[in-house]
């Protein structure tokens, strides 16, 4: 059997295998990219920092005192005018540097020998309307919101009355268009402070004029300034 021939190996190979494994990244690889997050990271605070230097420069460049200094004696021109505009309790009001668009008065009230007397006292403002003999005259035609009130005692014999008159040249006589009566509490000892408003809106002409009606006025109080008005407004 010496001239018998030797039969090849045969080896099976299994396609199912999965692929070969990827080799680890290297130290050098991976210190690389963290120097370049590092560099992004220094450059974004960089930037920020220029930015909020860019900022506080705008800031300081427009704030009051640079003003001041770069203008000299514009800005203190006008801050002295500002301070001539400044009000003074119990004196007239200065004339407002934006007048009302549409007429408008608001009348403070005065004792005058008992009277209740209307005129441009403390906040009180005409605006195309003037005063004349205690009465409120309109210029121009349309609706008007008309108001008052009075602060009074209130009384212990007969009531207090308090109107809101028109007087027109369209009629012959005056017109009543509104009024509060307040009567005394019997059941009081004390006398108490009451104050009465009136108010509403009403067309008006040119030529019109509006006046207070009080009845037994020896009770209006007439202490502050503030305590009686009177006043209208175009709508």
């Amino acid at each position: 059997m010496e001239g018998a021939s030797v039969s090849p190996q045969v080896f099976v190979v299994d396609s199912q295998a999965g692929p070969l494994p990827r080799p680890a990244a290297s130290p050098w690889q991976l210190s690389k990219t963290a120097c370049r997050l590092l560099f992004l990271l220094v450059f974004l605070a960089l930037f920020g920092m220029a930015v909020e230097a860019c900022f506080v420069y705008y800031l300081f460049k427009h704030s009051p005192s640079s003003l001041q200094e770069d203008h000299g004696p514009t800005a203190l021109k006008g801050s002295s005018d500002l301070e001539n505009k400044v009000i003074v309790p119990g004196k007239n009001r200065m004339q407002a540097s934006v007048s009302p668009s549409k007429p408008s008065a608001h009348l403070t009230g005065s004792s005058n020998n008992g009277l209740l007397m209307w005129g441009e006292f403390g906040d009180a403002f005409l605006h195309d309307m003037k005063i004349q003999d205690n009465k409120l005259y309109v210029t121009k035609e349309g609706f008007y919101y008309i108001y008052s009130s009075i602060m009074f005692i209130e009384p212990h014999l007969g009531p207090f009355k308090h109107s809101v008159l028109r007087h027109t040249p369209r009629y012959g006589s005056e017109l009543e268009l509104m009024k509060a009566i307040c009567y005394s509490s019997q059941e009081q000892k004390m006398s108490n402070m009451r104050n009465s408003y009136l108010g509403g809106t009403f067309r008006l002409y040119a030529g019109d004029s509006l006046s207070i009606k009080l009845e037994n006025n020896t009770l209006v109080r007439h202490q502050l300034v503030t305590d009686n008005f009177f006043g209208a407004f175009m709508i």
